[in-house]
């Protein structure tokens, strides 16, 4: 889009300026004047993005407060007219989208972010990944079956290769293996995914590892190479293996995870924690690329070392979860029948672990999880195949949003609780799962033994629901419990904190940590 165009375009930008109750609102000339500068002295292709910057700035101070959802997107559309014509579909569509999440929270997701990141969500402005050209970085690590590890980071640029040296000797990379490269330009993200599998592994092993490219040189000359040198371990045979992992829901990119990720790591440095798992909400993205890049840089101590593992939230359905399936390309493992990391299943030690998609009944995607659905069957089968529990005792499945909870302050405890109840706690009951860990609803709250009638059975004969959804979510507590609580819900607390679970052959120890002191708020021990 050249000058002369974005120029024809000052007279309906600035009625743009006028309109949605803005007709009583102050509009100086410099105003006009600086949007106009800005068009004639920036280069041609360059223009969309300032000109956006511009535009929403001035709406976001001005829209009204109590703005609807059909005047939200009256704004978005008037800002997708700038688009040259085979760019303002997508626009529109995302705006739409953006009217949408906002609905009666009115402003809601535009008052979450600044003029940039509303006008990349829309594509007007690009996003670099990463802090350096070609210096791996966001690296993360996710299990791909019993003898594989898979490796995922990113550079900037995509002329470098994607190689993964490793060994069992410090120091030594005598072993080596190439993946390959994809991207995605949904929200403006400017990067490159490098994703590899490590294969032939041995179990109860430590590894050492670096990523990049031999040949490239970083900012200071030197290879490009990961730095420092990083290491993982591969799981015990679950024939004598225990296993100890967290789980986080609902944590976000921000500083309200810090105290989190720290504890995490405290526990990774004393050898306490062989992998992570994160029941969706995971940077809070939303359609802001440069946070989900900022939540794998505050990661990294961890997932580096250890698999990070996931499952999807609501706020990872924009753009139809193409980032997230993007940066978590290699969870699923061919031993689950599942080829998408929007469902899955592992082992570890002598647990097995789901993970379901629940987002597929907000219809975002195809795989349903009703009877009948891609999902639900496949889900079926793989419970049906957990059932010999003579090597792996235990069978956990995560899921973000909750099936039990007891939150008056949220509709998801009434409406979607009861909808994802109906058709899934019947197959968990059949095929005796354990422990089922939701988040969502950001608190804590842990139930009984509780079968799909809502009925309280002794331990062993139904599976115990635990919402876990404060990990570091800067959206507000959602307490406001029923009273008195029902016989099945047993403690409730709005407190930050990450689920710890212990598991050998015969026992399954939860807990549930303060974030910000360690301190255990809750534990619960079941026996085989």
């Amino acid at each position: 889009m050249g000058k002369q165009k974005m120029l024809s375009l000052l007279p309906t930008l600035l009625s743009l300026l006028l309109c949605s109750d803005l007709a009583n609102a102050h509009r100086s000339a410099t105003d006009f004047s600086s949007l106009e500068e800005v068009i004639l002295t920036s280069d041609p292709e360059l223009l969309l993005c300032p000109v956006c910057e511009q535009v929403t700035g001035l709406l976001m101070r001005e829209l009204p407060t109590n703005s609807s959802e059909e005047s939200l997107f009256h704004v978005l559309d008037k800002v997708c007219a700038l688009f040259p014509a085979n760019k303002k579909k997508e626009c529109d569509n995302v705006a739409m989208q953006l009217a949408v999440l906002s609905g009666d929270s009115s402003l809601g997701t535009l008052s979450k972010y600044p003029p940039h990141a509303l006008c990349s969500v829309v594509g007007a402005c690009g996003n670099e990944c990463c802090q350096m050209y070609n210096q791996p970085e966001q690296v993360h690590l996710s299990l791909q079956g019993s003898t594989s590890m898979a490796v995922t980071w990113l550079t900037l640029d995509d002329n470098v290769t994607s190689l993964v040296e490793y060994d069992t000797v410090p120091g030594r990379f005598g072993f080596n293996t190439t993946g390959a490269k994809s991207t995605y330009t949904s929200g403006g993200f400017l990067g490159t995914i490098h994703q590899a599998v490590i294969s032939g592994l041995q179990p109860d092993t430590r590894y050492y590892y670096r990523v990049g490219d031999p040949k490239a040189r970083n900012l200071w000359r030197h290879y490009a190479w990961s730095v420092p040198t990083l290491t993982f371990r591969t799981p015990q045979l679950p024939s004598v293996g225990n296993v100890t992992f967290g789980i986080v829901g609902d944590m976000g990119a921000t500083d309200a995870s810090d105290a989190t990720v720290l504890r995490l790591g405290s526990m990774r440095l004393q050898d306490d924690l062989d992998f992570v798992f994160h029941v969706g909400d995971i940077s809070y993205a939303d359609g802001y690329q440069p946070l989900w890049d900022d939540f794998f840089r505050k990661i990294e101590s961890l997932s580096a070392y250890m698999p990070y593992q996931a499952c999807p939230g609501n706020h990872e359905a924009f753009f139809n979860f193409t980032p997230y399936q993007s940066r978590f390309p290699l969870l699923d493992s061919p031993s689950s029948g599942s080829s998408t990391s929007m469902y899955h299943s592992f082992d570890y030690g002598p647990v097995h672990v789901v993970a379901i998609n629940t987002e597929a009944e907000l219809n975002l995607i195809n795989d349903e999880l009703r009877p009948g659905g891609r999902q639900y069957e496949w889900l079926a089968q793989d419970l049906e195949k957990a059932t010999n529990r003579s090597e792996r005792p235990w069978l956990i499945v995560c899921g973000h949003r909750p099936m039990v909870c007891t939150s008056t302050k949220s509709e998801y405890c009434k409406n979607d609780a009861k909808y994802l109840s109906s058709y899934l706690r019947p197959l968990l009951d059949q095929f005796k799962v354990d422990l089922v860990v939701a988040g969502h609803v950001h608190m804590y709250e842990r139930s009984a033994p509780v079968d799909a009638s809502g009925d309280v059975k002794p331990a062993g004969q139904a599976p115990v629901f635990v919402l876990t959804g404060a990990s570091g979510t800067k959206e507000q507590m959602m307490g406001g419990w029923v009273d008195p609580p029902p016989p099945s819900s047993l403690v409730r607390m709005a407190e930050y904190g990450f689920g710890v679970v212990r598991a050998s052959a015969t026992t399954l120890v939860w807990e549930y940590v303060a974030s910000g002191n360690g301190t255990v708020l809750d534990t619960f021990t079941l026996s085989k």
